[in-house]
């Protein structure tokens, strides 16, 4: 069996058969996980009524890698068709009679299309808008509380020792049982802004 079989068969479901059964059989026999092989085999037996449906529906459904695809193929008596627009003649139109096509064109397209979403939740989006606002505000005054070791080491690596002392000062009231501790890195980070400004002078 052929691409091209394959492809008709697929498109129309309707001329599957016992022969084409058998042919689908061998390909699955010989391709055991061709997906498009063993859809084709489970609707050629569904179509023919076959009472080895069930058993290679069990193995198809396995097998096929797209369910939703599968369940629709064998669901659907005829082929799915999609609808093809005629090519307007434009050979003997005049100027005028364009903006008429161009509006029908227009009509057609919003008349088949009215399951577009509607702007009904301006107000949910402007709501959303406020709260990221609020968000990136509070964001803003808590960069301002956050005090962590880790960022007194980085203020100390950038040699920012009054942001680091800053920061050590409000561990230390935060964390009084460490006072201890971070009143000796207050020292430690003193000192080290003082041998910087040496160096400098």
């Amino acid at each position: 069996m052929d691409a091209d079989r394959l492809h008709t068969l697929f498109a129309q479901p309707e001329l599957l058969d016992t022969e084409s059964a058998e042919e689908l059989k061998k390909l699955t026999d010989t391709y055991p996980w061709f997906s498009l092989a063993w859809m084709l085999y489970a609707k050629n037996l569904q179509v023919i009524d076959s009472a080895d449906f069930e058993l290679v529906l069990k193995k198809a459904i396995v097998r096929v890698n797209n369910q939703k695809l599968f369940a629709r193929f064998l669901s659907a008596t005829t082929s799915p068709t999609v609808p093809v627009d005629q090519p307007y003649d434009l050979a003997g139109a005049t100027a005028e009679g364009l903006p008429e096509a161009k509006n029908i064109l227009i009509d057609r397209f919003l008349s088949s299309e009215h399951d577009l979403p509607l702007q009904k939740n301006k107000t949910k989006v402007v709501a959303e808008a406020d709260d990221y606002q609020d968000i990136v505000e509070r964001s803003a005054t808590d960069a301002g509380e956050l005090a962590t070791e880790t960022l007194a080491n980085i203020y100390i690596e950038q040699k920012k020792f009054g942001k680091a002392i800053q920061v050590l000062e409000k561990l230390s009231l935060k964390y009084p049982e460490k006072s201890i501790y971070f009143a000796t890195r207050i020292k430690e980070t003193e000192e080290l802004k003082n041998i910087n400004k040496q160096e400098d002078v």
